[in-house]
């Protein structure tokens, strides 16, 4: 009975550490699975040049697909986005850098409201085609050649220098010459720096932008 009872708890004890094993083996992964912050795929439709722009201008762009908002309100396709110049440098006040932060903080629902929002750049490019119907927003450059860099850009900074390795082709920006960094400032905007020259944006120029 004693023998009996010790390779009873046994197998118990085996059985048990098994279970938690799994569950150490899962959860991690439901951590990395969380849900991504929403995105809104948009072109500019107004122009900036850091050479004349100063903070407080505002820089408008129209969204190019169906979105939606984290509390989960549709953004349907041609509403505007409205972004804010936070700071803003010259390449001649820089001495040959220009920088240029851009918060969105404010979203026109296309024949709908106006509400406040929270979203930043963490992609952007100069592209000649974008497919409607992509779930990913994936683009074409004007080489003709897709790329991933307004689709899932790497995390963390991409570098604020001028001499960083392969600045002007940083990841998140497919700008020639812009490095795109995905660190907030205490204004909660990032950074786009312009490597030897000031930075221009235009309609030529699409944006994917993340939602607080």
């Amino acid at each position: 009975m004693i023998n009996e009872l010790h390779v009873s708890c046994g197998n118990k004890s085996s059985f048990l550490s098994a279970i938690a094993i799994c569950l150490l083996a899962v959860c991690p992964a439901s951590s990395v699975a969380q849900t991504a912050a929403p995105v809104l795929i948009a072109e500019f439709t107004g122009n900036l040049n850091t050479k004349s722009a100063k903070v407080g201008d505002i820089l408008p762009a129209k969204t190019l697909k169906l979105g939606k908002l984290i509390d989960g309100t549709l953004v349907p396709k041609g509403s505007q986005l409205i972004g804010t110049v936070v700071s803003i440098r010259s390449k001649q006040a820089g001495n040959g850098t220009a920088n240029l932060a851009i918060k969105f903080d404010r979203l026109q629902l296309k024949g709908g409201a106006s509400q406040p929002i929270h979203g930043h750049i963490v992609s952007i490019g100069m592209v000649s085609g974008l497919d409607p119907d992509s779930t990913d927003g994936s683009l074409t450059t004007e080489a003709g050649t897709a790329t991933a860099g307004i689709v899932a850009p790497m995390s963390g900074s991409l570098g604020n220098h001028a001499d960083s390795p392969g600045a002007a082709n940083a990841v998140g920006s497919t700008l020639k010459g812009v490095i795109l960094d995905l660190h907030l400032d205490d204004a909660g905007a990032n950074h786009l720096e312009g490597v030897n020259s000031d930075i221009k944006l235009s309609s030529a120029d699409m944006i994917k932008v993340a939602l607080e």
